[in-house]
């Protein structure tokens, strides 16, 4: 499975290279207003997974680079796995985009992201869900019907201010701000082991 996760990125590297530095351009925009905070947790982490593994499923909705797949002598449960396993790789690397440019900010007192808020680790949840729908349609029908879930990125996120907003006050009288904010993140990763399980037979009954 490690040998796959290298083969995407050996042979996706200039995607790769050009993903790092759009999410480095948006993780910039802290130094030009913090009001656009959010926006780029929200896009550093989606424009990597965009590049790195939304291009891959592009080229391997080939048929010759689908039937090679096939051909190769590994279980295809591997082969959906690995693109999960990326998903959550690229949101770890956005993180880690972000909190470096927040040693930068702190360096030159200028405001830093807030990783570890409530809204953040809710957009957080909501990238997970639309990275693990993505790759759902991707395996059980083909990239072209994958696209069309950029729609629901944009719902995810006014979505995700607009929950926070209305039930913050309410969730706060139940939960610690901490403890909203990991419930979202263990809700998100269990719908994303399921759909996980449910491309895994998709893509097996694939032909």
């Amino acid at each position: 499975m490690i040998q796959l996760i290298k083969k995407d990125i050996c042979f996706n590297i200039r995607q790769v290279i050009f993903g790092l530095l759009a999410s480095i351009f948006f993780a910039s925009i802290i130094f030009d207003s913090e009001r656009f905070s959010i926006m780029a947790i929200l896009m550093v982490p989606s424009l990597l997974f965009s590049f790195l593994v939304g291009k891959m499923c592009y080229m391997e909705d080939r048929r010759s680079v689908y039937n090679l797949l096939k051909s190769l002598p590994i279980s295809k449960k591997y082969i959906v796995i690995s693109k999960y396993i990326e998903s959550y790789l690229t949101i770890i690397l956005g993180c880690v985009i972000l909190e470096i440019f927040n040693i930068i900010a702190a360096y030159f007192k200028k405001p830093q992201y807030p990783l570890l808020s409530n809204i953040s680790l809710i957009i957080l949840s909501a990238i997970i869900i639309y990275n693990s729908f993505y790759l759902f349609l991707n395996f059980k029908y083909n990239y072209s019907q994958a696209q069309k879930t950029i729609y629901i990125i944009i719902i995810l996120y006014f979505s995700s201010l607009y929950i926070y907003k209305y039930t913050h006050q309410y969730m706060q009288q139940m939960f610690t701000e901490t403890q909203i904010g990991l419930i979202s993140i263990g809700v998100s990763i269990t719908f994303s082991i399921f759909l996980c399980l449910k491309s895994i037979k998709a893509f097996q009954n694939k032909e």
